[in-house]
């Protein structure tokens, strides 16, 4: 124990402060470690806070519970801020996805309407040629007639 007290007048002499700084400096309460000294506490506990005040001679200040406390909430404030904040844009893109599906899909319906027209249109055309190439034929046949029958005339005037 009295290395632990000797400990602490060593840091309040090289730093220049008062007992109940250190203690605050260790993120105790200010009479932390003048309950400390007064009451005592185990070896273990000795060691930790000789290590914890070597610590703030070096320049470290630990944090109290309450500011522990303060800094998570102010932490989780944020967080759950910026949770809201995507969840929102997240919302947004859904909505924008969504529209774009249903103009997909309207796209792709008309897709397959003009794709059965135009197969329609294709199997009209196919047999317009059809009726094409037979009237070509009988056409033929015809112009082929006449001009048998116009031999055949020719030939019969020279008889």
């Amino acid at each position: 124990m009295q290395h632990l007290k000797l400990t602490i007048e060593v840091a309040m002499k090289k730093l220049n402060i008062s007992q109940s700084e250190l203690s605050r400096r260790l993120g105790k309460t200010r009479n932390y470690l003048a309950e400390i000294k007064r009451v005592g506490c185990t070896t273990d506990k000795q060691k930790e806070l000789i290590a914890m005040i070597n610590q703030v001679i070096c320049g470290e200040v630990f944090k109290s519970d309450d500011q522990i406390i303060a800094e998570l909430s102010e932490r989780l404030s944020e967080s759950q801020d910026k949770s809201a904040e995507l969840i929102a844009e997240n919302h947004r893109l859904k909505r924008i996805i969504d529209d774009v599906d249903e103009k997909y899909k309207s796209v792709n319906d008309d897709l397959v309407e003009q794709k059965k027209w135009g197969n329609h249109l294709w199997k009209k055309a196919e047999s317009f040629e059809d009726l094409y190439r037979e009237k070509r034929n009988q056409l033929n046949l015809a112009i082929g007639v006449i001009v048998l029958g116009l031999a055949c005339l020719v030939v019969g005037c020279f008889l």
